[in-house]
């Protein structure tokens, strides 16, 4: 449907409102703009209304007139430890005119002026900190519980809407061109319900999706606020308007004023659920009534919003992961089919497991050499004929995959019903060459709240621009469209054109070979691939192999000619002898076999294909065999689960042994600093700073063992120097009494930067934990004990206690620390797995009271 015709509803108009140059504010809160000095150049016209004083009396004049000393210099601590924009909340206290105030302030850092957000509260106007942090641990844990995403949202919706007293809650997620659909819903019952409805991308366009990432929270108490402006009008310090996009206290667009009034709502809050640092969907909150939501609901808002993003990736990670797993296992099979059978179209069909279903479509057809096969249900081939010739002239020779193809080639639209997505996996740049997969047409009946394209429209006058009256639901059918294509679904097509393309290579190796039978030919043709080839005499006697078996063998030419194959592939796991093998030749002229060969302590999986060269009398003249190694194929499956297993451990260490408490921490810690913030001295104060850092760091650390997890590694150039000073000062590794030895003078490599300091951030940490003898100064050291090539050699020592031998082959086993101590016991085990992971060894030497030396080496790709 296009909601854009003449005299509808203009979303590009609506994009193009400026929300961030409002100039004014929603006057339940006070705005004050100062310079870098905090000279202030900026008001919010109710700020001398609200101290009796003019304007006179605030502009011009620094903020440290009007607060107390102390908060004025705990503001410019905070400023300087701060990033542009990042937003500091602090409490302030404002006497003027024997009058005092005071305030929740949330300061907001521009490269040229800072903006001070300012709402009123009491000297101890808060809620009961503890009864927060109960409902914070119990709503975490039901969303931890939850078995798939709808439940999740629902429970979302529900929780929230018991904290913050709304009329209705909804959990609000966008599809790909930005349309929400309510997937948890929890409402009073006068207020009318859109669960599971659509809500078109204009309702929350461009500009204000973008906005929802600087924004925690928008709040609107009244729609019917009178706005405060700001005076004066410039700003002196760019000559120009000031930027309110992170300003929470911002103004709000009439035609979204409009909007809400429309839907019979008078106030409301938006919170935004953001995952992999892009919105994923909204927690929309209204209420009939005009509503004002405190400081600490907000907050609390902020916590639960963000535990609610965690647990939306954790779920949808793992069902990618899930169908990943599935999808390998069955392509694993398909390959085993394709591979047995004589031609690669059978084995694409084969009993066990069809194509069709692995790449979850609905027909298919396959031109190969001028013969056409249609599998399933597929448009006439004079159509199939059509498009093919479309794809070679505009996207010749690559993969093209579309859920919408009567969009993209016009031609189709009579043939939607069978062919609305397609996919094109070409064989090679010739037109006779195709494998063209199709997916038949989904109609779709969307239930909208209100017709998205409704009658009013725009005058000419931006004025004019208006949302719609009523939110009734309004059906609308969509058509056109297959199910669309995911990234495994696209990941599997990618892998079976890579093993058609392999088959198909080696069975035109063997048809030229066997036509043209000389050995000089088959030297030719073979060299060529990295196929492993070979050839035997008619009695079993290796007669020629090409490099690609030389490598696998590990043996030179001179060594194999001649031997019987027997004596070739003597370690070989499957070997049938030989003169069975010619038997079955003679018989069946060619046939299939998996042989697994021992190549330097592994075990490497080739399957080959044998097929005789007939001489006289349909005797053997020679034999002929290619093996291709399938080896990743077979640890695809056991790789996957193995990295489910992993991220369930982090998911697991992350969500309830670490973000989890962190987050109420946090939250707590803030709340415990507003309720005492003039009880506090001095040194209290930085030992609030030193905890507020200390979770930053935790968080930051979380945070990047996540990332490993999911996006795995970014290779970059390290100053191993460089790597050790950010180290420990990350970690703040500050305990009295030990002493670090950095090896000087380390060389520059090109590696994984993320997993290292991962690695040495955990040995380090343990070596602090437990390094400490009592009847010796406590040193640590750490550097390099050897370089190769690929590989360096790393160490960690300590002259504590040592390990016991008993404990020493399982320390490296999760949750065994082997020490009475409070440990998890994570932390040597996540650096075992990931020393592992990028293909080195970790291992530990010590002697039970003198000390601990852990080695390990790590692959790089060049010093």
């Amino acid at each position: 449907m296009d909601i854009n015709e003449v005299g509808q509803f203009d979303a590009e108009v609506c994009e193009n409102i400026p929300l961030h140059n409002t100039n004014k504010i929603q006057a339940y809160g006070f705005l004050i703009v100062t310079d870098n000095n905090f000279t202030i150049i900026q008001i919010s016209d109710n700020v001398p209304e609200l101290f009796e004083q003019p304007q006179s009396d605030f502009l011009l004049h620094n903020l440290n007139t009007f607060i107390q000393k102390e908060q004025y210099e705990e503001l410019i601590t905070k400023v300087d430890h701060k990033n542009i924009q990042d937003n500091i909340p602090l409490t302030l206290e404002f006497s003027i005119a024997e009058k005092t105030l005071y305030f929740n302030a949330l300061i907001h850092l521009k490269k040229e002026y800072i903006i001070i957000e300012l709402e009123k509260t009491k000297e101890h106007s808060f809620r009961n900190f503890t009864s927060l942090y109960q409902e914070i641990r119990y709503i975490s844990a039901l969303l931890k519980g939850s078995t798939d995403l709808d439940e999740l949202c629902q429970l979302a919706a529900v929780n929230l809407k018991n904290i913050s007293g709304f009329d209705r809650i909804m959990i609000y997620k966008f599809d790909d061109e930005w349309n929400g659909k309510v997937l948890g819903e929890a409402k009073e019952e006068y207020m009318d319900s859109y669960m599971h409805l659509h809500f078109p991308s204009s309702d929350i366009p461009k500009q204000a999706r973008q906005l929802y990432l600087k924004n925690a929270y928008r709040l609107i108490p009244d729609i019917k606020y009178k706005p405060s402006f700001l005076i004066p009008e410039v700003n002196s310090v760019v000559n120009g308007i000031t930027d309110l996009s992170e300003c929470n206290l911002r103004s709000v667009a009439e035609v979204h004023l409009e909007y809400l009034n429309n839907m019979d709502v008078q106030a409301s809050m938006s919170v935004p659920i953001i995952k992999d640092q892009q919105l994923w969907g909204i927690v929309a909150c209204h209420n009939k009534k005009p509503k004002k939501v405190s400081y600490e609901v907000r907050s609390t808002f902020e916590l639960l919003s963000s535990i609610l993003s965690e647990q939306i990736t954790s779920k949808e990670t793992r069902n990618i992961l899930e169908k990943r797993i599935r999808l390998s296992a069955s392509f694993e099979t398909l390959l085993e089919q394709m591979s047995s059978s004589q031609d690669f179209i059978g084995g694409l069909t084969g009993d066990h497991v069809n194509f069709l279903e692995l790449l979850n479509i609905t027909g298919a057809a396959i031109i190969y050499e001028n013969n056409y096969n249609a599998i399933g249900d597929v448009p006439d081939q004079a159509f199939v004929t059509m498009l093919m010739e479309w794809h070679h002239l505009n996207l010749s020779g690559r993969i093209y995959y579309t859920n919408n193809l009567p969009g993209a080639y016009e031609q189709a639209i009579p043939y939607a019903e069978l062919a609305s997505g397609v996919i094109f996996l070409p064989l090679s740049l010739d037109r006779k060459y195709y494998i063209i997969g199709f997916r038949k047409e989904y109609v779709r009946t969307i239930a909208w709240a209100g017709n998205p394209g409704h009658d009013k429209g725009l005058s000419g006058d931006i004025h004019a621009l208006h949302p719609r009256n009523s939110f009734s639901v309004f059906h609308d059918q969509f058509r056109f469209h297959s199910e669309k294509w995911d990234a495994v679904e696209i990941e599997m097509a990618e892998n079976l054109l890579k093993a058609v393309l392999e088959i198909i290579l080696k069975s035109q190796i063997i048809r030229r070979v066997i036509a043209e039978e000389e050995s000089y030919q088959l030297s030719f043709v073979a060299q060529k691939t990295s196929n492993a080839v070979f050839t035997l005499d008619k009695n079993g006697n290796v007669e020629w192999v090409n490099e690609a078996f030389l490598q696998l063998s590990g043996k030179p030419a001179h060594s194999l000619i001649g031997k019987k194959l027997e004596e070739v592939l003597e370690s070989a796991n499957g070997f049938k002898d030989i003169s069975d093998w010619m038997h079955e030749l003679t018989e069946h002229k060619s046939f299939k076999r998996d042989i697994i060969i021992n190549k330097e302590d592994k075990d490497v999986h080739m399957n080959f294909d044998f097929a005789m060269v007939e001489g006289e009398n349909h005797s053997i003249e020679k034999v002929i065999a290619i093996g291709t190694d399938f080896t990743t194929i077979k640890e695809k499956t056991t790789s996957l689960e193995a990295l489910n297993r992993q991220l369930d451990e982090y998911a697991y260490i992350v969500s309830h042994d670490l973000k989890a408490p962190l987050k109420g921490i946090e939250g707590l810690l803030g709340l415990l600093s507003y309720e005492l913030e003039d009880k506090l001295t001095d040194h209290n104060r930085k030992i609030m700073m030193l905890i507020n850092e200390s979770l930053l760091r935790m968080n930051n650390f979380i945070a990047n063992i996540l990332r490993k997890a999911r996006v795995g590694s970014k290779i970059e150039e390290v100053n191993l120097n460089k790597m050790f000073v950010e180290l420990l000062e990350w970690m703040s590794v500050s305990k009295e009494g030990i002493t670090f030895s950095i090896q000087q003078d380390l060389p520059m490599i090109i590696t994984d930067k993320i997993s290292l300091m991962q690695v040495f951030g955990n040995l380090l940490s343990n070596a602090v934990k437990y390094g400490v003898h009592e009847s010796r100064a406590a040193v640590i050291e750490t550097g390099i004990s050897s370089v190769t090539e690929s590989f360096v050699e790393f160490f960690v020592k300590d002259n504590g206690n040592g390990v016991p031998e008993k404990y020493q082959q399982k320390i490296f086993e999760l949750f065994n620390t082997g020490q009475e101590i409070d440990s998890t016991g994570i932390g040597l085990s996540t650096a075992k797995s990931l020393v592992e992971e990028n293909g080195g060894k970790i291992w530990l030497n010590s002697i039970e009271g003198e000390g601990a030396a852990f080695y390990f080496t790590w692959k790089i790709s060049s010093l």
